[in-house]
Formats: C-alpha cells, sequence, structure tokens
C-alpha cells in the first residue's frame, strides 16, 4: 500500500476502510498498517508520541477541519 500523502493512487486496491479512532492512531499516533485486505496487521511506532503531542496534533487538525469547512461554506442570501 502506498499512502495517499506519498501520491499513493486512491483505488480500492490501495485503500483500507480505518474507522475514526484507527485513523486517528495512523494519522497521528505513529501506526503503521501492514498487510493488506483479509490480513491487516497494525505495526507500533518505535517511539509512541506524548499525550500532549497527540492532544496538540488533533487540536490543529480540527482548527484546520474548521477553517476548511468555513472557507467551502457557500453565502446566504
Amino acid at each position: 500500500m502506498i499512502a495517499f500523502v506519498k501520491d499513493g493512487p486512491t483505488e480500492l486496491a490501495n485503500l483500507a476502510r480505518l474507522c475514526a479512532p484507527h485513523h486517528d492512531m495512523k494519522t497521528n499516533g505513529g501506526w503503521m498498517l501492514g498487510g493488506g485486505p483479509g490480513r491487516w496487521t497494525w505495526v507500533p511506532p518505535l517511539k509512541p508520541p506524548s499525550k500532549g503531542r497527540l492532544d496538540r496534533e488533533r487540536k490543529v487538525a480540527s482548527e484546520k477541519a474548521k477553517a476548511r469547512a468555513k472557507r467551502n461554506k457557500p453565502l446566504q442570501n
């Protein structure tokens, strides 16, 4: 699998459906997803991030999402 942020294709064979907590583990927690469909494995980070770092990264991601939603909000008449 090639990560989307590393220009991986957005085709079904290259995607893994993750619930929100597991997506957070992969995106912010340093965990990696290995294997493939029917044989997925989780690889923990060598040095797990601190709780403070995770909290900061989640806050930044939340603020970015709010700003993006605000920019894309249609104008009200």
